[in-house]
């Protein structure tokens, strides 16, 4: 070995490095490739959904003067968070809906006591903003959101008060992926759960309840099977290579809300 020369097992380590390196790289490349399409869509929004949870957990409902529009509440789902509808507010707001409002549910209640606690915050919403006591809400939840709302439209104060919901990517008939967790949110999202037991008296759904949209897509790898999506005697709209947080973060998503609750019949001219 000449003076300041690499001695030749040090080569030799250097390139069995590399190419156990350029191994590793090909299988993991190829283990990437292999996954599902919509699985691989699924993980790369994860990041996303992750950042709007840093948003304030309570949002206050300050007065705020009538935009000639029902106001709307969204209602997150399973481990979700009030940011997670921040993106949508803001399209919403840019077509003139200013007086939005997203739930702030406690982690991990029931989702009967969420339920109850969305009929106590829509009737803090039309006292803060003066609205009338009859259609003066609009709904859109997310998930497990959906079945929150169609828990508290039993109460039919709460139902005279609800113009229309809509529900992305709700499991309306339960979900098979719920059977990996057993907090009592999961368990209420387990097909034929006491909860969706107690749900099937609006299965179809019912004529003297608020119009229902449900959008539902083949891709959507959170709902087992997807067209648990679905609700029969509703509006289904399938929204194709949507995942399940698409309804959240796809631009296309916050258009399709804002045409559903447009085709919702409009409200009087004054809601102040």
């Amino acid at each position: 070995m000449s003076g300041g020369g690499v001695p030749p097992w040090a080569r030799r380590a250097a390139r069995s490095a590399g190419e156990g390196l350029r191994a590793a790289g090909a299988a993991v490349s190829d283990a990437w490739r292999s996954l599902d399409p919509a699985l691989v869509g699924h993980l790369a929004q994860a990041p996303l959904m992750g950042l709007t949870h840093l948003a304030p957990s309570r949002a206050a409902i300050a007065p705020r003067a009538s935009d000639g529009r029902r106001a709307v509440l969204f209602v997150h789902g399973f481990g979700g968070h009030r940011g997670n509808f921040l993106p949508m507010q803001a399209a919403l707001r840019a077509q003139g809906r200013s007086r939005t409002l997203s739930l702030d549910a406690a982690p991990g209640a029931p989702i009967e006591l969420l339920a109850d606690a969305l009929s106590a915050r829509i009737a803090d919403v039309r006292a803060a903003w003066r609205l009338p006591a009859a259609d003066c809400v609009e709904l859109v939840a997310h998930s497990m959101g959906g079945l929150v709302c169609r828990l508290a439209l039993e109460d039919p104060a709460t139902r005279g008060a609800v113009a229309g919901l809509v529900t992305l990517g709700t499991p309306h008939h339960g979900t098979g992926l719920a059977r990996l967790a057993r907090s009592a949110q999961a368990l209420a999202l387990r097909p034929r759960s006491e909860v969706l037991e107690r749900l099937r008296a609006q299965d179809p759904w019912p004529a003297g309840f608020p119009p229902l949209h449900c959008f539902w897509s083949p891709q959507d790898l959170v709902l087992m099977p997807p067209e648990s999506g679905v609700l029969p005697g509703a509006w289904a709209q399938e929204v194709a290579g949507f995942t399940h947080f698409s309804w959240l973060l796809d631009p296309r998503s916050w258009a399709h809300v804002g045409t559903a609750l447009d085709a919702l019949p409009r409200p009087v001219p004054d809601l102040s």
